[in-house]
């Protein structure tokens, strides 16, 4: 998994910030193939110096330098190498620069197919303090173990559930059990070291999500398009915008 992965690199220094988790990935699995993508004219050398950097590492990377606008010259070349992953730095946490970017990845989610990691400023090269989001349904864990790459060896994972009190009459308690006994029952019978299980109540389901992610390093999110189970598209985009933290959705 995750061996086709393109990097939606606009050369500001916020996007730095994925290089270090691409080197991993591509240390782990040296199939791992990287198309390096800065959109717009005159971006040719500093999208080469880019790739370049991921080689010095062995990392396979290829540079594009693409016209039109991010989203929509990084759908074609999704579509034209099968992606799996795109990868965007989030911005240095300026407020104008994480709406621009998450207005990207939005468009991203909606065009294209592949999975999306939005890594913030400083992120690790493998996040040992991770949220796990899950709707409550029965193939909503399934895509637990697809974020295992991503995770630290022996990293503090929380897998988490949000109540919604207005729009349920299910207690907590039962929420728990019943996520519980699932996230069991897809690690095989025991939480793996490290792992827990909660229920958070909040007001919607992306209030939730971000209030448990509040200081993790990653929340990792499934939409349930093209997978059993998963949190709605609009979670998945509201938390690409607005999370503290890196943020990984899979498709």
């Amino acid at each position: 998994m995750f061996q086709r992965i393109l990097w939606l690199n606009d050369l500001d220094p916020g996007a730095q910030s994925a290089r270090p988790w691409l080197e991993r990935r591509a240390h782990i699995d040296p199939d791992v193939q990287v198309w390096v993508v800065a959109v717009g004219e005159g971006r040719r050398a500093g999208v080469e110096a880019a790739a370049a950097a991921l080689r010095t590492a062995r990392v396979a990377a290829e540079a594009r330098e693409l016209p039109g606008r991010p989203a929509e010259a990084a759908a074609v070349l999704v579509a034209e190498h099968a992606v799996q992953l795109v990868v965007v730095g989030q911005g240095q946490k300026k407020p104008l620069d994480r709406w621009l970017r998450g207005g990207v990845a939005r468009r991203l989610l909606r065009g294209t197919a592949a999975s999306l990691l939005m890594v913030a400023p400083g992120a690790p090269s493998a996040f040992a303090d991770v949220v796990m989001g899950v709707a409550d349904d029965e193939g909503s864990v399934a895509h637990l173990w697809d974020a295992a790459q991503a995770v630290a060896p022996g990293a503090a994972v929380r897998v988490v559930g949000v109540l919604v009190p207005a729009e349920s009459d299910t207690g907590r308690d039962e929420v728990f059990d019943r996520l519980l006994a699932r996230v069991r029952d897809a690690a095989g019978g025991t939480l793996p070291p490290g792992w827990s299980v909660e229920v958070v109540a909040a007001s919607d389901t992306l209030e939730g999500m971000l209030y448990a992610a509040a200081q993790a390093e990653l929340l990792v999110l499934a939409t349930g398009e093209g997978r059993a189970g998963g949190v709605e598209a609009a979670v998945a985009e509201g938390a690409v915008e607005g999370a503290p933290c890196s943020v990984l959705v899979l498709r």
